[in-house]
């Protein structure tokens, strides 16, 4: 699986590493051109004719008519006039030398929204557009009248002056159809660009007929067709384009790029479809290897059993054999019992490995331990000892190969600790030689063996949750079980 994402990184690193063609500012114009007169043939819905715009003032659709006018007019008097809209100071002195007719008209209108009075019919001529600190006079008054109990009042104003309202004003007539277009959109698409994408993927186009939108399918297949990248400029590192027109990054689709994407995707399906199959016959190798197993030991079962017949046969006539021929019949008997419990424990773990695995024994910690020592005549040393309920058959296989190990690879002398802490068990054996790998015992050339007792254990203590760790200068190979 390695050497596949290996070979699939490597293959598509000239797909990474192609440069871009060169290309020229007449070329990329050229498509530009391509583009937008094939573009013009398309027939919007959302169209916002141009005889509707012209009713409107265009300083006042453009956003920044929200901002205050710190061109003309200074911060002071831009707080002097908050001061007087908040708290209706209405009778401060304002030196009239001192600042521009502009502002002192301001004043007068927030003076005269704190008393109160009514505007009258003189509103076109006395008040200009826009208001010093943003917005225009008729977003200001049309939102003082709205407070007021007399609802008739700010329909009446409505009515005669919408048009004196901004674009961000919720009761222009427009700014239901421009609430899709974002406050840099607006910008550009009023202030004269012919085109804005919106995040929506929408083209906003502005023609001499007035303002429509295009769906993304609809301007996308003409940039396709026309070999035409078009995405919008966005603040990233990496991002290359040859021209840009309004917030769009216009680039050439070149054949050769399409055909390294091509080999690219078809490396990759590839790829895949190698990892796939190689997991397809990984799972089909270890299901015939259970398989093998499973029928391995169905099989020894019936020796196994002729064998106890055997052996209690001998158990009859225990008395009339010779002191040799008792011994004999111990160890025919011992390694019976062993042959018998591997056959059905390993049949269990077979069918049912998770099962297996949690089965347990309670017995006496030190009296598990002696049986594994027995046959080796080795002493141990034990801090602490209890009735403990452990997977006492494989953490004995386990052992038993440690044992086995240390005596057949290992140096003299071979010692045995094992320790029960309030959380977990241990089990250590440690002989003086050298181990210099970590996961599998060395083979002397004159010893045999397979080497492969050490991945066994660990993969054993994986999985009922215990794990083996090994120390090397002596060599140590420890056994842990959590309580």
């Amino acid at each position: 699986m390695k050497g596949i994402g290996r070979l699939c990184f490597f293959l598509a690193m000239p797909v990474f590493a192609q440069p871009d063609s060169p290309v020229n500012m007449p070329e990329i114009q050229a498509l530009w051109q391509q583009w937008t007169t094939q573009l013009s043939a398309v027939r919007s819905d959302r169209l916002i004719a141009q005889q509707q715009l012209n009713r409107y003032p265009q300083h006042l659709l453009l956003p920044e008519s929200q901002y205050p006018d710190l061109t003309r007019y200074d911060w002071s008097e831009l707080k002097l006039l908050h001061q007087i809209q908040r708290h209706c100071d209405v009778e401060t002195a304002i030196p009239q030398d001192l600042h521009s007719a502009s502002w002192l008209q301001a004043v007068a209108f927030e003076r005269r929204l704190c008393r109160g009075e009514d505007f009258g019919d003189d509103w076109d001529e006395q008040w200009s557009a826009l208001h010093p600190a943003g917005g225009s006079y008729a977003d200001r008054y049309l939102a003082y009248l709205q407070q007021q109990p007399d609802f008739s009042q700010s329909h009446i104003f409505y009515r005669q002056h919408a048009g004196s309202l901004t674009l961000a004003n919720p009761e222009h007539p427009l700014h239901q159809t421009f609430s899709g277009l974002s406050a840099a959109g607006q910008t550009a698409i009023l202030g004269g660009y012919r085109y804005y994408l919106a995040q929506d993927d929408r083209l906003w186009r502005s023609h001499p007929q007035g303002i429509d939108v295009l769906e993304a399918e609809q301007w996308q297949l003409i940039a396709a067709r026309a070999g035409l990248s078009v995405a919008p400029i966005r603040q990233t590192a990496g991002q290359s384009c040859v021209m840009q027109y309004s917030n769009l990054c216009l680039s050439p689709v070149t054949q050769q790029r399409i055909w390294w994407q091509v080999v690219l995707m078809g490396l990759l399906v590839l790829a895949s479809g190698m990892a796939v199959h190689l997991l397809l016959e990984r799972r089909r190798a270890m299901k015939e290897r259970q398989f093998i197993l499973q029928l391995l030991t169905h099989e020894l079962r019936t020796p196994v059993a002729s064998l106890g017949f055997t052996v209690e046969q001998f158990r009859d006539q225990f008395d009339d054999l010779s002191t040799v021929a008792q011994d004999a019949f111990y160890r025919l008997s011992a390694d019976f019992q062993r042959l018998s419990r591997l056959t059905e424990t390993s049949q269990g773990f077979l069918s049912d490995q998770r099962q297996a695995m949690k089965e347990t024994d309670a017995v006496l910690f030190s009296d598990w331990l002696s049986a594994v020592t027995e046959s080796y005549s080795l002493d141990y040393e034990l801090e602490g000892d209890r009735e403990l309920a452990l997977p006492y058959y494989w953490l004995g296989v386990c052992l038993d190969n440690l044992l086995r190990n240390a005596f057949i690879h290992g140096q003299p002398p071979v010692t045995l600790r094992a320790s029960i802490e309030s959380n977990r068990v241990w089990i250590e054996v440690c002989d003086q030689g050298q181990s210099s790998f970590r996961w599998s015992f060395a083979r002397s050339p004159s010893v045999a063996g397979m080497g492969v007792g050490l991945m066994i254990v660990r993969r054993l203590m994986r999985r009922f949750g215990g794990r083996l760790i090994h120390r090397r200068h002596p060599t140590r190979y420890r056994l842990e079980l959590p309580l």
